[in-house]
């Protein structure tokens, strides 16, 4: 055989199985008016940024046509994202940032997730997305990954020099120098 036909035969199956789970989740597909089709044709497009992308590796396919509506801008799709994942994230954002500063930099995110981009646009966001993981952790990756620098959280600046710190043998205890034990 040649190593075309092995590689067809590849796809073939690959696609059978996004088929197959694109059946078993058309309750989906139908509340956001998805075709298969339109699930492979996002996929074609995601694999000319991720040539690599294998198809039996798209196991996600819930996520997946969700996120093909959100790329069309579907307003259901839309309001489904923001009742199902805003507040997680804030969530996972909370030990970085504080209560108002971590809801504001996921709405910003969300924001431009949001951004209106023509739906076949190659640089629309959400072609980036080719369900070989959870939607979720997709878009906690988008979140962390444009969290503000280190030394605006909350937690302070960085100090520029160490605190010098010594230890006192006697109690093993640390002790600030200038600072006298009661």
């Amino acid at each position: 055989m040649p190593p075309t036909s092995i590689t067809q035969s590849r796809r073939i199956r690959g696609l059978d199985e996004i088929r197959r789970r694109f059946f078993i989740a058309g309750d989906t597909a139908q509340r956001y008016d998805v075709a298969f089709a339109e699930v492979v044709e996002h996929l074609w497009r995601a694999r000319r940024r991720r040539p690599r992308l294998r198809l039996r590796a798209v196991v996600f396919v819930d996520d997946l046509i969700h996120s093909v509506a959100l790329r069309r801008e579907h307003a259901r799709a839309w309001e489904d994202l923001d009742a199902r994942y805003t507040m997680p994230l804030v969530h996972r954002c909370v030990p970085l940032l504080d209560d108002a500063a971590a809801s504001l930099h996921v709405r910003q995110i969300m924001h431009r997730l949001r951004q209106p981009t023509k739906a076949n646009d190659p640089n629309n966001a959400w072609y980036s997305y080719v369900g070989t993981q959870p939607l979720g952790l997709w878009l906690t990756e988008r979140v962390i990954g444009a969290m503000p620098r280190v030394d605006t959280w909350r937690f302070g600046p960085l100090h520029e020099t160490p605190i010098p710190l010594r230890l006192e043998p006697a109690s093993m205890s640390f002790v600030l120098p200038g600072v006298e034990k009661a």
